[in-house]
Order: C-alpha cells, then structure tokens, then sequence
C-alpha cells in the first residue's frame, strides 16, 4: 500500500539513502532508527527468542481444555475451537512484557481483579450478557459490528484487508485511521502532525502492553465459556442467532453477536482500553474533546444480519472523542465478547496510560527530553 502511494507521488520506494540533506535520507534514518531502538524490547519481532515472528517466549498454557472437555477453573480463559477444529492460541501472551514509552512497566496501572466464583457479579455479569443479548437492537448489533472493524470500509483511507488473517480491522488500524480524519479536519501540517501521531502511536503502544499484563495475568475467563458453564441445561432468552431474534435456547448453545470470541483472556477490553488512551491524547493535543464524525448504515447493510439489519437507515455520530471511546466499550458488551467490569475497568486503565504518554510526550516537546 506505501509503496504504490509512494510511487503515485513520484517517490522513488527503493530509495535507501541515509543524506541527512535529504528528505528521503531523512525518513530513512529515523524509521532506521526507531527500529533499532525498539530491537530486543521483548516483542520478538523477529523471533529471535523463540520461533516464529512476534511468538510467546513466556511459557503462557490454558488452563482449561477448548470445548467440548468441561472447565477445570470457571475463572480462567478457556481457547474455543477454530473452523479448522483446531483450538485457539493465546495471541502474543508474552505482551505484557514488552518495553513501554510512558509506563514504567506494563502492570504499573494494574486494575483490580475481576469477580471471583465467591463474588455476587460473577454469576450477574453473565445474566447481565444474557439480558443484553435478549434485547439487542439494530442499532446496538451495528456498534458492535462497527467497533469490530467490520464497517471500515465506509472510510475511502481505511486499511483495506484485516491486519489478522481471519479477524477485522483490529483497534490500532481503526484509531489511527480516526487520526488521520482529526488531522485532516483541523488541517494538521508538518510538526503538527508528527506530534499528533508521536502521541497516538505511543498511546496504542502503551495501552497494548497494559492492556496484555492484565489479560494474561488474570488470565479471565471470555463470556461464551461462563455463560455455557453457569446455565448449562438451562433454558434463557437470547440472541438466537443471524435473522433469528431472539429465541428460547438452552444456555449451554449461547452465542455472543459477534459469533467468534478473540484468541485471548476476557478482563480488560482492548478496545476500551485503546480508544480511551487515544481519547485523552487527541483531546490534550487538540484542546478539547470535539470529534464530529458520523457513519451512515443503509437498510440490510448488517456483516453479520444483511439479510435483515437494519430495518430503516441507521446513523451512528460521535461528537467528542470520549464519546466515540465509551461506544467502542460499549460495543464489546453488545457483541457478547466482553463483562462489564471488563469495558469499564479497560476504560480506567486506558485514561491513566493516556495520561501518562501525554505528559511524557510533553517532556519531548518542551525540549526536557532529547
């Protein structure tokens, strides 16, 4: 995609210089640069400590079996079952590990723990899920589509293929896709715009990695795995599946709206987390939280429902930033994919690592930092 933009341009791609009197040798230099700072920072971007780009090194194993086996621990996650039979692995489990730019570390901000089987909201926060899926409306199965990435292209500079082969647009692509519309709207040039996207890229940085220290030191349990233990043989009015409403189903075959869970634990939400961080950056950096975007869903436009959702024109319009943030948490609990506790303590989590990356940022701006 770089490449042919580059060459639409009249830019030469292959154009390796380092000429520090150049705009080319420029970039080159500093992309040369950032990669080597970042070099053996714990992501294992080229699996230098273990097999495979990107791999855990840490050891990390479920300790529950994929379905249809019963669960060992009702608190933990447990890996479903792929298309091909085989059951998920947990997604870069080591994360949480990896080198911050504002955080001290990735549990600096740790939240709380999530209910426990001896907690009164253990048992509610799946009955919670249940009553939401029950009573989902075309508008809330849309947010939940849309925060997905599903919609993504509506936007003309969107990515246009899933960054994960097999999911949507994940939150990182879709959030800076909204940085590019802020920077076009207040018409951001040069220095503007490289410290607007200096503090969106560490923001999503810094919240990965906090977001992975929490998912893998809980290590919580996903909604599809707690409701189908808790209600077993139980009958409950749910989601019945696409265009089927909602229906009288036995607990034991609820499905969340978003069909397939993500291949790692539940508490917190990453989207929460990464559009709250994003939020609190873009709204220091630009003064105020005014965002002003808005999305337009035609009749039977749904990914998941296209033979009957919506009804009527759907139009989903975000005037703040933090308002756009706390939909895309929202958005989890509709899809069925994340708890309560899980959006909004990801939505903590992600206004302290804004903050954080705001103020070190800061420090690099003023000149403290060099």
């Amino acid at each position: 995609m770089f490449r042919d933009f580059m060459c639409e341009l009249g830019y030469n791609p292959d154009d390796r210089s380092l000429e520090l009197n150049t705009p080319q040798g420029i970039g080159n230099l500093s992309a040369k640069l950032v990669i080597e700072q970042h070099l053996g920072d714990a992501a294992n971007q080229r699996g230098t400590l273990h097999a495979g780009n990107y791999s855990d090194f840490t050891g990390y194993h479920p300790v529950n079996p994929p379905p249809p086996q019963p669960l060992r621990d009702r608190e933990r996650w447990q890996p479903q079952l792929m298309a091909d039979g085989q059951p998920q692995v947990f997604l870069t489990a080591h994360w949480g590990v990896v080198k911050p730019f504002a955080l001290t570390w990735g549990g600096q901000f740790r939240p709380p723990r999530p209910a426990g089987q001896r907690d009164t909201a253990f048992q509610e926060q799946a009955c919670d899920l249940i009553q939401i899926s029950e009573c989902l409306t075309d508008e809330q199965k849309l947010i939940a589509e849309y925060w997905a990435g599903m919609h993504e292209d509506k936007h003309t500079d969107a990515t246009a293929t899933p960054l994960i082969p097999g999911y949507w647009c994940v939150p990182p692509s879709q959030l800076s896709r909204i940085g590019r519309y802020v920077s076009q709207k207040n018409k951001f040039k040069n220095a503007n715009d490289i410290k607007m996207f200096f503090l969106l890229s560490n923001a999503l940085l810094d919240a990965s990695i906090a977001a992975w220290d929490s998912k893998t030191h809980y290590d919580y349990i996903r909604p599809v795995s707690l409701i189908r233990a808790l209600f077993n043989e139980q009958e409950i009015e749910a989601w019945g599946g696409p265009c089927e409403g909602t229906k009288t189903i036995n607990g034991d075959s609820w499905t969340p709206y978003m069909i397939g869970s993500p291949p790692f634990a539940e508490y917190v939400s990453g989207h929460s987390t990464f559009s709250r961080a994003v939020a609190e950056v873009l709204t220091n950096f630009c003064g105020n939280s005014t965002y002003g975007e808005s999305v337009v869903f035609p009749p039977k436009s749904s990914k998941i429902e296209g033979r009957c959702t919506p009804q009527m024109e759907v139009t989903l319009t975000w005037r703040t930033f933090h308002e756009a943030a706390d939909q895309a948490g929202m958005s989890r609990r509709y899809g069925g994919i994340h708890f309560e506790m899980g959006d909004m303590e990801g939505r903590e989590l992600g206004k302290k690592v804004g903050l954080a990356v705001w103020n070190k940022a800061c420090q690099y701006f003023n000149g403290e930092l060099g």
